[in-house]
Protein backbone atom coordinates (compact mmCIF):
# COMPACT_ATOMS: atom_id res chain seq x y z
CA UNK A 1 0.00 0.00 0.00
CA UNK A 2 1.31 3.81 -0.93
CA UNK A 3 0.58 7.06 1.24
CA UNK A 4 0.79 10.36 -0.62
CA UNK A 5 1.81 12.76 1.76
CA UNK A 6 -0.76 15.67 2.21
CA UNK A 7 0.46 17.11 5.39
CA UNK A 8 2.37 17.19 7.82
CA UNK A 9 2.45 18.91 11.29
CA UNK A 10 3.06 22.96 11.32
CA UNK A 11 5.75 24.37 12.83
CA UNK A 12 4.96 26.71 15.77
CA UNK A 13 5.85 30.23 16.96
CA UNK A 14 7.12 30.15 20.91
CA UNK A 15 8.83 33.56 21.63
CA UNK A 16 8.16 33.64 25.51
CA UNK A 17 10.90 30.16 26.40
CA UNK A 18 12.95 28.22 24.99
CA UNK A 19 14.06 24.75 25.86
CA UNK A 20 11.32 22.18 27.48
CA UNK A 21 9.90 21.47 31.09
CA UNK A 22 10.46 17.29 30.20
CA UNK A 23 14.12 18.18 29.18
CA UNK A 24 14.77 20.24 32.71
CA UNK A 25 16.16 22.89 30.26
CA UNK A 26 13.53 25.41 30.13
CA UNK A 27 14.19 29.57 30.20
CA UNK A 28 12.10 32.67 30.00
CA UNK A 29 13.05 34.78 27.37
CA UNK A 30 12.54 38.62 27.62
CA UNK A 31 10.68 40.66 24.42
CA UNK A 32 12.86 42.30 22.47
CA UNK A 33 12.46 44.28 18.47
CA UNK A 34 12.53 40.81 17.24
CA UNK A 35 9.73 39.29 19.42
CA UNK A 36 7.42 39.20 16.49
CA UNK A 37 6.05 36.84 13.84
CA UNK A 38 3.48 38.25 11.02
CA UNK A 39 1.59 37.02 8.25
CA UNK A 40 -1.66 36.12 7.28
CA UNK A 41 -4.78 35.34 9.73
CA UNK A 42 -5.78 31.74 9.22
CA UNK A 43 -8.01 31.07 11.65
CA UNK A 44 -8.07 29.63 15.04
CA UNK A 45 -8.86 26.21 16.37
CA UNK A 46 -9.21 24.83 20.28
CA UNK A 47 -7.31 21.88 21.09
CA UNK A 48 -7.75 19.85 24.63
CA UNK A 49 -4.49 19.26 26.79
CA UNK A 50 -4.97 17.41 29.91
CA UNK A 51 -8.66 18.46 29.87
CA UNK A 52 -7.90 22.18 29.82
CA UNK A 53 -9.32 23.98 26.36
CA UNK A 54 -6.75 25.88 24.69
CA UNK A 55 -6.95 28.11 21.47
CA UNK A 56 -4.24 27.86 18.48
CA UNK A 57 -4.03 30.40 16.07
CA UNK A 58 -3.07 29.77 12.88
CA UNK A 59 -0.96 32.25 10.44
CA UNK A 60 1.24 32.24 6.98
CA UNK A 61 4.02 33.68 7.98
CA UNK A 62 5.41 36.18 6.14
CA UNK A 63 8.20 37.21 8.33
CA UNK A 64 9.64 36.90 11.84
CA UNK A 65 11.96 38.34 14.25
CA UNK A 66 13.54 35.45 15.28
CA UNK A 67 14.16 32.54 13.97
CA UNK A 68 14.86 30.61 16.74
CA UNK A 69 11.68 31.40 18.16
CA UNK A 70 9.95 28.54 15.72
CA UNK A 71 9.79 25.27 16.60
CA UNK A 72 8.71 21.91 14.30
CA UNK A 73 9.18 22.04 10.75
CA UNK A 74 8.23 24.45 8.67
CA UNK A 75 6.86 23.45 5.35
CA UNK A 76 6.51 24.95 2.11
CA UNK A 77 3.01 26.36 3.05
CA UNK A 78 4.76 28.35 5.70
CA UNK A 79 1.73 27.53 8.18
CA UNK A 80 2.58 28.33 11.83
CA UNK A 81 0.67 28.01 15.12
CA UNK A 82 1.01 30.52 17.47
CA UNK A 83 -0.45 29.35 21.20
CA UNK A 84 -3.68 31.75 22.40
CA UNK A 85 -3.25 33.31 26.24
CA UNK A 86 -6.40 34.86 27.81
CA UNK A 87 -5.11 38.89 25.94
CA UNK A 88 -4.14 37.55 22.76
CA UNK A 89 -7.45 35.27 22.19
CA UNK A 90 -9.50 38.49 23.24
CA UNK A 91 -7.70 41.42 21.09
CA UNK A 92 -7.57 38.70 17.96
CA UNK A 93 -11.01 37.12 18.35
CA UNK A 94 -12.62 40.96 18.57
CA UNK A 95 -10.37 42.79 16.14
CA UNK A 96 -8.77 40.06 13.42
CA UNK A 97 -10.84 38.61 10.60
CA UNK A 98 -9.76 35.51 8.48
CA UNK A 99 -7.43 36.35 5.57
CA UNK A 100 -5.88 39.64 7.45
CA UNK A 101 -2.40 40.87 7.12
CA UNK A 102 -1.46 41.28 10.92
CA UNK A 103 1.49 41.32 12.83
CA UNK A 104 1.79 40.03 16.62
CA UNK A 105 4.33 41.12 18.82
CA UNK A 106 4.83 39.80 22.01
CA UNK A 107 5.52 42.46 24.79
CA UNK A 108 6.61 40.32 27.87
CA UNK A 109 5.23 38.78 30.82
CA UNK A 110 3.88 41.66 33.07
CA UNK A 111 2.82 41.28 36.97
CA UNK A 112 -1.30 41.63 37.86
CA UNK A 113 -2.84 44.82 37.67
CA UNK A 114 -5.06 43.24 41.11
CA UNK A 115 -4.02 42.50 44.31
CA UNK A 116 -3.86 38.02 44.47
CA UNK A 117 -3.79 38.51 40.33
CA UNK A 118 -1.93 36.02 37.98
CA UNK A 119 1.01 37.70 36.12
CA UNK A 120 -0.15 37.30 32.19
CA UNK A 121 1.38 37.65 28.45
CA UNK A 122 1.38 40.91 27.12
CA UNK A 123 0.47 41.45 23.49
CA UNK A 124 0.58 43.91 20.38
CA UNK A 125 -1.37 42.82 17.34
CA UNK A 126 -2.02 44.97 14.21
CA UNK A 127 -3.36 44.91 11.41
CA UNK A 128 -2.54 46.23 7.60
CA UNK A 129 -5.27 47.17 5.68
CA UNK A 130 -3.64 48.13 2.75
CA UNK A 131 -2.05 44.44 2.35
CA UNK A 132 -4.20 42.22 0.06
CA UNK A 133 -6.52 39.33 2.50
CA UNK A 134 -6.01 36.54 1.14
CA UNK A 135 -8.78 33.44 0.59
CA UNK A 136 -8.50 29.76 1.32
CA UNK A 137 -5.43 27.95 -0.58
CA UNK A 138 -4.17 31.65 -0.45
CA UNK A 139 -6.39 32.99 -3.16
CA UNK A 140 -6.42 36.71 -2.72
CA UNK A 141 -10.17 37.69 -1.48
CA UNK A 142 -10.88 40.93 -3.39
CA UNK A 143 -11.14 43.97 -1.42
CA UNK A 144 -14.82 44.48 -1.93
CA UNK A 145 -15.80 41.12 -0.26
CA UNK A 146 -14.30 42.10 2.77
CA UNK A 147 -16.09 43.75 5.94
CA UNK A 148 -15.27 47.28 6.55
CA UNK A 149 -15.83 47.61 9.80
CA UNK A 150 -12.19 47.74 10.06
CA UNK A 151 -11.00 49.77 7.40
CA UNK A 152 -8.14 52.20 8.04
CA UNK A 153 -9.39 55.92 7.39
CA UNK A 154 -7.21 57.66 4.73
CA UNK A 155 -5.05 59.58 6.29
CA UNK A 156 -3.96 57.14 9.36
CA UNK A 157 -1.37 54.27 8.82
CA UNK A 158 -2.39 51.07 7.77
CA UNK A 159 -1.44 49.00 10.24
CA UNK A 160 -3.90 49.97 13.26
CA UNK A 161 -2.52 48.61 16.63
CA UNK A 162 -4.74 46.58 18.13
CA UNK A 163 -4.25 45.83 21.85
CA UNK A 164 -1.75 46.29 24.29
CA UNK A 165 -5.07 44.76 25.98
CA UNK A 166 -3.69 43.22 29.43
CA UNK A 167 -5.81 40.78 31.84
CA UNK A 168 -5.64 39.04 34.53
CA UNK A 169 -6.71 35.55 33.37
CA UNK A 170 -3.93 32.38 34.02
CA UNK A 171 -3.05 31.47 30.82
CA UNK A 172 -0.10 30.95 28.91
Amino acid sequence: MEFETVGKGTAAWEPKVSGTKKEGNQVEKQPNDKSYIQGYYLGTKEVTVNNKTFNIHEIKMTAVGNEADLTGELDESKKVSVWGTGVLDKVISENVQYGQMIQIKWEGKKAPKTPGGNNYHDWTVGVNHNAEPLMSNATPLPKELMQSNNAAPANESPVDVLGAIDDDLPFG
